[in-house]
């Protein structure tokens, strides 16, 4: 399970205690920690501290936070870095009550090794501790600029301006190098933690306790902070990938390349376009083009081939280069994507754990694979003409639109658009019209709705209750939709904008009345594929029950895998192979006689507890929650629960009507009153009063999503890792 992002109004009490953070939320009076102790009902936790000859005071710290865990609630402030509790005096005034805890932060040195801060002068920590709050200490510990001087921090992209000369600031700080023996990065790193020990050992011989968080919220939520930027430099564990819900694509990217490609002469397009989508990948991961050169180097060479053994009448040796192409492409697929679920795998059977590679999965990797393996099939088949032009294949391949998350466009679909395509205006218009309004999927709907599945994954079975687990299943539901969807719609826009018609990739999947019936709706160019290069090639069902539920088996558990590494996308994949066949072998007869809404809420209560097994990438947590789902050992309802399902609600509702054609037939029916309204009265003017309203309704969209990609709103990109 992913970390959610913290988030405001949350009312619950939950303690989080870790080797070396606590994280505590919400508020309690002063009175409740008259000193330091706690006695109360059964401890939960076994109450056994890492340091055996910790204080008295630690331990009864210690002691309180046990005993009053799901009991009563905390809270903790973070003290101004200069040593003030401005933040607690705020609190106060507002509620009338002290928090809990408050975190003096050493964030804001200036220099390092740090001197700001004069580490002689514990009064204030004192005092805090005197007053019955517990003392927290956080180190949010800064860069320096330069080696062997004091020169202001440096944080990488801040803009740091050095002083002295005016000019940006510059760092060869090493994150590496700051735990090895010898090096000037190291040594900054310790005269720093020795001043910072020195005062905690003056707290503690004052026999004051102290929460110490060092490090803390080292990357936060990748996907959410400048779209990929960790929050600090020793948490940059992700890529910054250029999505399309991102500013730099939005305000950078796309104006400029839009811009170029209508400037550019049609013969130089597609170089211009293959060259703007090697960068546009390049951007997150710019190592891992080497790979996506190679695939398309490879199955160009393959198509070549296959030509040159037409000339020199040996089709026979065909069938060597096809399998060739088909064991490299998978193989490369295989290597990064799952390797490393394989030696964990194994390691656990064995009990003998593995070394892991560990190795980053290149943006799209699975999407491309798929398309570049088409072109080599279809070629294969002699369904297609091979590619002569190396250039327009790349296009092909790397075509920045559909590259990171579909559709799944096969060579076969776009083959005559590669050379010969003539966008009108009409079909710009309609691209950028499509564009905004995924885009407005992605940010107004998946994303505010993801928010609310990001804080029930991580509540603990303490708060959970059957009602929460449900409202979480749902709220994933409709997040993978509009998200999915909407990165689709945004492709097929700016296909149409270019001048490519890509294949439609969702019909509104869940107005189904059946599992078979939702996935002919959903990700309907992966049904597609696996169709016609696996399932048909199997022998589809032209031999028998018996072969064609084998055939089924083995889509199904591919489908499952090429959405993830993991056990539980084999599970959801064998998940839906179950359902399948139980509706080809006798279920949809019987269900032909059901009344319409029966067969919906079926097919809508499998697909909602399809969705709980995909979010769920840990096992024992995939259990857990479905246990939940189902009443086990949780309560049906609690107050949690009713809070999340009152502030929600409203969102839901607004999430039912999208997923259907309720939006679209209202827009339709609005346009066509108002064309007959004012064309009675200003002939033609009823279509251009439309076009304006309708303009203007995208513009509002476009702004009130780019509003909230600017504030920073929760924006996770959920096709990462395919």
């Amino acid at each position: 399970m992913k970390k959610s992002r913290p988030t405001i109004g949350i009312v619950k009490s939950r303690v989080f205690l870790t080797g070396t953070a606590f994280v505590l939320m919400a508020c309690s009076s002063g009175e409740e920690f008259a000193g330091h102790s706690g006695k109360g009902e059964e401890p939960v936790i076994t109450p056994v501290l890492c340091t055996s000859g910790a204080s008295e005071q630690a331990v009864k710290v210690y002691d309180f936070l046990r005993e009053n865990r799901n009991k009563k609630t905390l809270s903790g402030t973070m003290a101004c870095p200069s040593w003030n509790v401005n933040e607690a005096e705020w609190v106060y005034q507002h509620t009338g009550k002290y928090p809990a805890i408050a975190f003096f932060d050493y964030l804001s040195l200036e220099y390092s090794p740090c001197s700001w801060i004069d580490y002689s002068k514990t009064k204030i920590v004192e005092d805090w501790w005197n007053k019955n709050g517990l003392v927290g200490a956080g180190w949010h510990w800064r860069v320096p600029c330069v080696q062997g001087s004091a020169e202001r921090h440096y944080t990488p992209g801040d803009g740091s301006v050095d002083p002295g000369t005016g000019k940006r600031t510059t760092t060869v700080f090493s994150a590496a190098n700051a735990t090895k023996e010898g090096t000037w990065e190291n040594e900054v790193v310790k005269a720093d933690l020795k001043k910072l020990a020195g005062y905690l050992k003056l707290l503690r011989d004052k026999r004051i306790p102290v929460i110490w968080r060092p490090l803390h919220e080292a990357a936060g939520n990748i996907y959410n902070y400048k779209n990929g930027k960790a929050w600090f430099w020793w948490g940059n564990d992700g890529a910054e990938v250029m999505v399309f819900s991102s500013m730099v694509f939005l305000c950078g990217f796309l104006p400029v390349v839009l811009t170029v490609y209508a400037l550019c002469p049609a013969r130089f397009r597609n170089f211009f376009l293959f060259i703007a989508s090697l960068f546009f990948y390049a951007w997150g991961e710019p190592r891992y083009i080497v790979i996506m050169l190679f695939s398309t180097v490879f199955d160009y060479a393959n198509g070549i081939v296959m030509e040159y053994l037409d000339r020199r009448e040996k089709p026979q040796y065909r069938k060597w280069v096809l399998m060739l192409s088909v064991v490299v492409n998978i193989g490369i697929l295989c290597f990064f994507k799952y390797t490393d679920f394989v030696l964990e795998s194994v390691g656990t059977l064995t009990g003998h754990p593995l070394p892991l590679l560990k190795l980053a999965l290149p943006i799209g990797i699975s999407f491309y694979t798929f398309q570049t393996l088409s072109y080599t099939i279809d070629v294969y088949r002699r369904k297609v003409e091979v590619q002569h032009n190396i250039i327009d294949f790349g296009m092909y391949v790397c075509l920045f639109p559909q590259l990171i998350a579909g559709p799944i466009v096969r060579y076969s679909d776009v083959a005559e658009q590669i050379r010969n395509r003539r966008g009108s205006w009409e079909e710009r218009a309609y691209g950028a019209q499509r564009f905004i309004v995924g885009l407005a999927k992605k940010v107004l709907l998946a994303n505010q709705i993801g928010d609310l599945w990001s804080q029930i994954s991580v509540l603990p079975q303490s708060d959970m209750s059957m009602s929460a687990a449900w409202l979480g299943a749902i709220a994933y539901t409709f997040q993978i939709y509009f998200d999915f969807s909407g990165y689709s719609d945004m492709a097929i826009g700016l296909g149409h904008i270019l001048g490519f018609r890509f294949p439609e990739n969702f019909n509104y999947p869940y107005l189904s009345r059946s599992i078979t019936e939702f996935w002919r709706r959903w990700h309907m160019t992966l049904g597609t594929w696996f169709r016609e290069y696996v399932y048909i090639p199997l022998g589809g069902n032209r031999k028998g029950t018996i072969r064609q539920i084998f055939n089924l088996l083995v889509v199904w558990f591919l489908t499952g895998l090429w959405h993830g590494a993991g056990w539980n996308f084999i599970l959801w994949g064998l998940y839906f192979f179950v359902l399948l066949l139980v509706e080809k072998l006798f279920l949809l007869r019987e269900m032909g006689r059901w009344p319409k809404i029966f067969r919906h809420i079926y097919a809508l209560f499998f697909i909602v507890l399809g969705w709980a097994v995909f979010a769920c990438d840990d096992m024992s947590v995939l259990f857990s929650y479905l246990q939940s789902m189902f009443g086990v050992n949780v309560a049906a309802g609690n107050g949690i629960a009713a809070y999340y399902w009152q502030s929600y609600g409203w969102l839901l509702l607004i999430l039912v009507i999208g997923s259907t054609q309720l939006p679209k037939k209202a827009v339709r029916s609005v346009c066509t009153w108002l064309c007959t309204v004012t064309g009675q009265r200003f002939p033609a003017g009823g279509e251009r009063l439309v076009y304006v309203l309708r303009a203007a309704g995208l513009a509002v969209l476009l702004l009130i999503s780019v509003a909230l990609l600017v504030s920073g709103s929760y924006n996770p990109f959920l096709y990462f890792r395919f």
